[in-house]
């Protein structure tokens, strides 16, 4: 998956460009002022996703279990734009090595009787079918459950208020607890994927949104991102054709 953090912010035409300025301009002012905005629910046409995991280890011969951890995705969440939970189910693995031990994550009982995990990522894609869909590590969780791609995505890890002087992510518990004041992770306890979900979209449209519709700078990348992507895309398959 190319440039996720660039997908997805195609405009049509210079008409709809300027009508969405301009519907948001009190938005995106008050958001360049470093205020809280407030966009009203379902409108912004977005999925949230999370997936939390299932951590194991081989088992060495006659010994312990090997250093090299592996996860899988085992309990998937998605929540729109109106806060609504449209998708919370734990998932099965498509294989596991014989000799794997469980060493953390999601328990193994919570597995049985799950639905394959490409049972889970076709629903997935079908929500998602016509929407922005977010993460806060999307690829990661897409390559667990493994989709390939996704025509419209956004990683909040990649919005630079996000990320520390470093340029590396910060945690979603802590923007949670900075910009929402809500308290995601206690510690001892589980991660709850609607929680994390439904943190992730508001962080996106208090924080992320407001301020996208704002850059025009940004738009502009974005857009011509899209656009080589998409040619690209378009010349891979005339390939395949020939």
């Amino acid at each position: 998956m190319q440039a996720i953090c660039a997908r997805g912010w195609a405009l049509q035409s210079r008409h709809q460009h300027t009508n969405l300025r301009t519907s948001h301009t009190a938005t995106a002012a008050h958001a360049s002022r470093g205020g809280t905005a407030r966009i009203p629910p379902g409108i912004l046409n977005v999925v949230a996703l999370d997936v939390e995991y299932m951590h194991y280890r081989r088992s060495r011969p006659g010994g312990p279990p090997g250093s090299q951890e592996h996860a899988c995705a085992a309990w998937v969440a998605l929540v729109d734009d109106s806060q609504q939970t449209v998708l919370k189910t734990e998932c099965r693995p498509k294989s596991l090595p014989a000799d794997f031990v469980w060493v953390g994550g999601v328990p193994m009982e919570r597995l049985h009787g799950a639905p394959p995990v490409q049972e889970v990522a076709c629903r997935v894609q079908q929500l998602a079918n016509g929407k922005r869909l977010i993460g806060h590590g999307l690829l990661k969780d897409l390559q667990a459950l493994g989709i390939a791609d996704h025509p419209d995505t956004y990683d909040t890890m990649c919005f630079p208020l996000f990320q520390n002087k470093s340029g590396s992510a910060r945690t979603l518990g802590y923007l949670a607890a900075e910009h929402l004041g809500l308290k995601l992770h206690t510690p001892g306890q589980k991660h709850d994927p609607e929680e994390d979900a439904a943190a992730l979209m508001q962080l996106y449209t208090r924080c992320v949104h407001p301020r996208l519709i704002s850059d025009y700078g940004l738009l502009v990348q974005w857009h011509t991102r899209k656009t080589m992507e998409q040619i690209s895309l378009w010349q891979q398959h005339n390939q395949q054709q020939q």
